[in-house]
């Protein structure tokens, strides 16, 4: 159900760059699951499975990358091949790196000519994506990577995760404070429920890391019991979406940064009634409920709009970055 190397090299976009087999010619026909552009000498949890890999050949280019420990690190990453576009930054393959290959049975192709790499993973991975639509681990590997792939916010992929599981998810960080949320889930008591989260727990969820290997910073959740029957494919696209958000490499500072700000926004334009719903989201991102809530509104100078009922202070000359520019702020608060 996937294309093979050989498959990969005959697509225009690829003939385009003129290929050359040096080494690994007899495993042109293992499958290719993904493509991807990788620059690094040692790869390893950078990479999905079944990934052939694109390069301008920086590492190779690099006095101090041994040519055989290139190659196994690629082989140990997940590689299934390597491709090298010859040109400025390496004028031709080193013959060690040749030799390594070749040693080892593992494909490397040069590029004679230059080519957009972009057009390359576009088109390998439409076909990919097109053939794997069925509803397990290979399609949902290649539906979540593409949206990684284009580099959609992480929500997005939240979002898809929620509706294909038909379910609430949940994105928290180590301290399970909330930072993105789809499906409406139940965020009453959050950070305690969490703390006993699992397929053994009380509640019986599924979870899934989040970050690299070694910088683990969270986890994805889906806050409710699997329906029967529904186990497995809700592992499976919980994984999947998993690696997605890790491939995206988001902040959790910002994420957390925007959860609460999205709770002051509200706040903000709230009634009486979201007192209780706020309340929640608020503590689920890890603000103090219980304290005194100050909220300060900036305006102009001079300007006459309304912003809330006069402060009891004196207004502050401390001038902002606007200021210099010939406008002085002042706070009000409420």
């Amino acid at each position: 159900m996937h294309p093979t190397i050989a498959d990969v090299l005959a697509r225009p976009e690829v003939r385009a760059g003129a290929p050359a087999v040096r080494a690994g010619r007899a495993a042109l026909g293992t499958p290719v699951r993904w493509v991807h552009v990788s620059e690094i000498a040692d790869p390893a949890g950078t990479l999905p499975p079944g990934v052939l890999v694109l390069s301008v050949g920086v590492p190779v280019a690099d006095p101090t990358t041994v040519p055989a420990r290139y190659v196994d690190a690629l082989r140990a990453a997940g590689a299934v091949g390597l491709v090298v576009e010859i040109g400025r930054q390496l004028p031709s393959l080193p013959a060690g790196l040749v030799q390594a290959a070749r040693a080892a049975g593992f494909p490397l192709v040069e590029l004679r000519r230059t080519v957009r790499f972009a057009e390359i993973v576009a088109g390998v991975l439409g076909q990919v994506t097109h053939r794997d639509d069925d509803p397990g681990p290979p399609g949902v590997e290649a539906a979540f990577r593409s949206l990684a792939l284009h580099r959609v916010p992480p929500a997005r992929v939240v979002g898809e995760l929620a509706r294909r599981i038909d379910a609430p998810v949940v994105c928290e960080d180590l301290a399970h404070r909330v930072l993105l949320t789809a499906g409406g889930p139940d965020l009453r008591d959050w950070a305690a429920r969490s703390r006993l989260a699992g397929p053994a727990g009380p509640e019986g969820w599924a979870t899934a890391p989040v970050g690299r290997p070694g910088a683990r910073w969270g986890r994805l959740a889906v806050p409710s019991r699997p329906t029967p029957g529904t186990a497995d494919r809700v592992r499976a696209l919980l994984d999947a979406a998993a690696d997605a958000v890790s491939l995206l490499d988001p902040s959790p500072e910002g994420l957390l940064r925007s959860a609460r700000d999205a709770v002051v926004a509200d706040l903000a334009v709230a009634v009486p009634s979201d007192a209780g719903r706020l309340a929640v989201r608020a503590r689920a991102a890890g603000l103090d409920t219980e304290g005194p809530l100050s909220v300060v509104a900036l305006r102009p100078a001079g300007d006459d709009a309304p912003v809330g009922p006069p402060t009891r202070s004196r207004p502050s000359t401390r001038r902002s970055p606007s200021s210099r520019r010939g406008r002085r702020w002042s706070p009000r608060t409420r």
